[in-house]
C-alpha cells in the first residue's frame, strides 16, 4: 500500500526547513511532539499523512517518494507503522521510538534532535560568514566601480569636500606641552565612514626641534586609519592641514583623534581650543579637566572620489592595532629568551613551569648588560621595566633603561649612545629599600617599529664583598593618550522664557538605526533628539535608545565614546544601570520608572534631561516610526508602547 498526502501539502512535506517527524496518529497525546523547529506529520492506519489537526480524508495524493531528511517514527507498537515503513524505499529508513504515548518519546527524541540539528548550525554559520564576507566584497565592489566611474571616459568633475566638523579657534584658549611632551584625545563626534582630511589649528608654533603625531582611530576597534609625523620645522602657527590618501570606506565606528606633541625647551607650541564650551571636551593626560573641545575641522567626500598625496602620512603605522589605552601590553617571553648578555654575570633562572627569568650577580663595583634585540614598539608611547632585587640587596644598585637602533652592536657600557637617531635614556634609578625597581622609558614620536632595548645594571658598594642579586621580572609597555567622550559640560543656562515654557520642545528628531531579532521578540528605534530645550536647561543632541524586548517598552542611553554625554553623574549603584560587551548602560524600565528612578537623580540637570526625553517620546517614535515600518498595525504598536512608557513619568 502507498501513503497517501493531500495535493495541497506536497511541497511543504518535502520541504527540509526543519526535521521531519513522523508519528502515528492514534498515539495517545501526540500533541506532545508538536515541538518548535520540528516538522510533526501524522500517519493514520490506512497510510495517510496529515499535519495535526488536519483531515485526512482529504490525503487522496499517492505520495511517489520519500522526504529527504526526515528525524524519527514514533509509535506505539511496531505494526502501526507498517504501511509507512513498508513504502519506505529511500537510503537511511527513519529509526522507530517506541512509546506509550507523546511525552514519552521525547527523552528518546531529544539525541536525535541535537545530532540533526549540528550539521544545521554548521550551515547557518558557514552561511553567515559568507555573508559577511559579500557584504565586504561589496563594499570594495563599491569603491571599484567609483574609481572606475572616475577614470573611466572623459575626466568627472571632483566633488568638493564637505565640511562635516567646523571647529573654530579661541582667541586665548590652548594647551601646551609640559615637561616637553603632550598627550591629548579627541572624540570627533561622527563616523569614520567618508572622512577625507582634517585640520588642526595651533596657536602658536616656532622651533625646529618639536614633533608633532596625530593618529585617527576606530572608537571600537582602536584600528589606526590615519597617521602623520610632522617635524618641528613643518609647523607653523594657524591651521594645519592632514590629508588622507583617499576618503575611507563605509566604517560606521566612532572617529577619535589622538595627539601627542614633543618640544624642547626653545620650542613653542600651543594647540587651539574652540572659542565655546562643548559636550565632548579634549581629554589631556595629565592635565586639567577641560570644557572645550580642540579647535579641529573635518571634511568628508565619497569613497572613491578623491586621491591625494598627503603630507608627512606615516604609512608604516596604518591599520595597526593600538594597545588599549593605560593598560600594560606585555611583550612576548621570546624577548628574553633571545636577550644577549655581553656583560656581567647573568643567567636564566626558572621556577617550575614558568618562564625563565633573568637574574644577575653584582660585586661592589661590578657591572652587567642585557640587550633585547629587536623589541616591538608599535603604538606604545611608554616602556617600563620591572626588577627585583633580592632581599636585603637594593643598597647600592643602580639600573637605566636604553633605546638603541635595531642594529645597534653593544658589547658594554660604553657602546651606549644617545647620538643615534631614535635613541633616549632613562638615567641612572635606584630601588626603595623593600621594593621592586620600576623604570619607565618614553617613546620618541618617531620611533622605529622594532628597536633594541638595553638594561644596564651596575653596583655602586664599595668593596667586592657587597654582592646584589636582582632580577629582570618584566617589561610592559603603555598608551598615553586616552580619547574618550567627556563630561557632560555645566548646565546651560538659556534667557529668561515665557510661562509655560517647562514643556519640553526640541529642533529636530531623526533615526539612526532600527534593529529587529528574533521574529520580532526584540526591536529598538535608536533615536537622536537635536535642539532639546525645557525650561532653563538646553541640550544640543540626545541619544537614546527605545527598545521592545517581548512586550516591555524600556529606554537605554550608553555612556559611550559615540555618544553624545548624557548625564553629569551616572546614577551608579542603581539597578537600572548595567553592562555589556559594549559598555554601561542605564535601562530605564516601566519598573525603574515606578520605583523613583528619575526623582533618585543627584543633579536637577539630569532629572531635567530624563523627564524631557519621556514627555517627547510618544512624538519621536510617532516621527521616527514612519522609517522602521510601512505596517499600519506595526506602526500603531510602536506608538502606543511608546505612550506606555512616557505615561509612567511621575507627576
Amino acid at each position: 500500500m502507498t501513503p497517501r498526502i493531500e495535493p495541497a501539502l506536497l511541497g511543504e512535506f518535502h520541504d527540509a526547513a526543519a526535521p521531519l517527524l513522523l508519528a502515528d496518529a492514534a498515539l495517545p497525546e501526540v500533541v506532545a511532539l508538536a515541538l518548535p523547529g520540528l516538522a510533526l506529520w501524522l500517519v493514520d492506519g490506512e497510510g495517510r499523512l496529515h499535519r495535526p489537526g488536519g483531515d485526512p480524508a482529504r490525503a487522496t495524493l499517492p505520495l511517489a517518494a520519500a522526504p529527504a531528511e526526515a528525524l524519527a517514527m514514533v509509535a506505539a507498537e511496531e505494526t502501526d507503522l507498517a504501511v509507512l515503513r513498508s513504502w519506505w524505499s529511500a537510503p537511511g529508513l527513519p529509526p522507530l521510538l517506541l512509546a506509550a504515548n507523546g511525552p514519552a518519546a521525547l527523552p528518546a527524541l531529544a539525541p536525535l534532535l541535537a545530532a540533526a540539528l549540528q550539521p544545521r548550525a554548521a550551515q547557518a554559520a558557514g552561511l553567515q560568514r559568507a555573508l559577511v564576507a559579500a557584504r565586504q566584497e561589496a563594499e570594495r565592489l563599491q569603491e571599484a566601480m567609483q574609481a572606475l566611474l572616475l577614470h573611466a571616459g572623459p575626466p568627472a568633475a571632483q566633488p568638493a569636500p564637505v565640511l562635516a566638523r567646523a571647529g573654530e579657534p579661541a582667541a586665548t584658549a590652548a594647551v601646551a606641552p609640559r615637561d616637553g611632551r603632550l598627550a591629548l584625545g579627541q572624540a570627533l563626534g561622527l563616523p569614520l565612514s567618508g572622512v577625507t582630511a582634517l585640520a588642526l589649528h595651533l596657536e602658536a608654533a616656532a622651533g625646529t626641534l618639536a614633533a608633532l603625531r596625530l593618529r585617527l582611530h576606530g572608537a571600537e576597534s582602536g584600528r589606526i586609519l590615519g597617521a602623520w609625523l610632522v617635524p618641528g620645522g613643518a609647523l607653523a602657527s594657524g591651521w594645519q592641514q592632514f590629508d588622507l590618501p583617499a576618503p575611507l570606506g563605509p566604517l560606521r565606528e566612532g572617529a577619535l583623534l589622538e595627539v601627542v606633541a614633543e618640544t624642547s625647551p626653545e620650542d613653542v607650541l600651543r594647540l587651539s581650543l574652540e572659542d565655546r564650551r562643548s559636550e565632548a571636551p579634549v581629554v589631556v593626560a595629565g592635565g586639567p579637566a577641560q570644557d572645550r573641545a580642540l579647535a579641529v575641522r573635518v571634511w568628508t567626500a565619497p569613497a572613491g572620489r578623491r586621491f591625494i598625496q598627503p603630507l608627512h602620512w606615516d604609512a608604516e603605522a596604518i591599520d595597526l592595532p593600538l594597545a588599549p589605552a593605560g593598560v600594560a601590553v606585555a611583550l612576548p617571553e621570546q624577548l628574553f629568551a633571545a636577550a644577549r648578555l655581553p656583560l656581567g654575570r647573568v643567567e636564566a633562572r626558572a621556577l617550575g613551569q614558568a618562564p625563565a627569568r633573568l637574574v644577575a650577580t653584582l660585586a661592589g663595583g661590578e657591572a652587567a648588560l642585557v640587550v633585547l634585540p629587536a623589541v616591538p614598539l608599535n603604538g606604545l608611547d611608554l616602556l617600563t621595566a620591572e626588577l627585583a632585587p633580592g632581599l636585603g640587596d637594593a643598597a647600592g644598585l643602580e639600573a637605566a633603561l636604553w633605546l638603541q637602533p635595531a642594529d645597534a652592536v653593544l658589547a658594554s657600557l660604553g657602546d651606549l649612545s644617545l647620538e643615534p637617531p631614535g635613541a633616549r635614556w632613562s638615567g641612572w634609578r635606584s630601588p626603595r629599600p623593600g621594593e621592586p625597581l620600576r623604570i619607565t622609558l618614553a617613546l620618541p614620536l618617531a620611533a622605529a617599529r622594532h628597536a633594541t632595548v638595553a638594561l644596564a645594571l651596575r653596583n655602586a658598594g664599595p668593596t667586592a664583598a657587597d654582592q646584589i642579586r636582582v632580577e629582570f621580572t618584566d617589561l610592559v609597555g603603555r598608551r598615553v593618550a586616552q580619547p574618550v567622550g567627556g563630561k557632560a559640560p555645566a548646565p546651560v543656562r538659556l534667557a529668561a522664557v515665557a510661562p509655560g515654557a517647562g514643556v519640553p520642545s526640541l529642533a529636530a528628531v531623526r533615526l539612526e538605526d532600527s534593529l529587529v531579532l528574533g521574529g520580532g521578540s526584540y526591536r529598538h528605534l535608536d533615536i537622536w533628539l537635536e535642539g532639546v530645550r525645557a525650561g532653563e536647561y538646553g541640550w544640543p543632541r540626545l541619544r537614546f535608545k527605545f527598545v521592545l524586548d517581548g512586550d516591555a517598552p524600556a529606554l537605554e542611553f550608553r555612556a559611550r565614546p559615540d555618544w553624545p554625554p548624557l548625564f553629569g553623574q551616572w546614577p551608579e549603584g542603581n539597578a537600572a544601570m548595567r553592562i555589556d560587551q559594549y559598555g554601561p548602560y542605564l535601562r530605564l524600565t516601566e519598573a525603574a520608572l515606578a520605583e523613583g528612578l528619575v526623582a533618585g537623580l543627584a543633579e536637577p540637570r539630569d532629572q531635567a534631561m530624563l523627564t524631557s526625553v519621556l514627555r517627547l517620546l510618544p512624538m519621536a517614535v510617532a516621527t521616527v516610526a514612519r522609517d522602521a515600518t510601512a505596517e499600519p498595525a506595526e506602526y500603531d504598536m510602536l506608538l502606543g508602547k511608546a505612550r506606555r512608557l512616557a505615561a509612567g513619568l511621575p507627576g
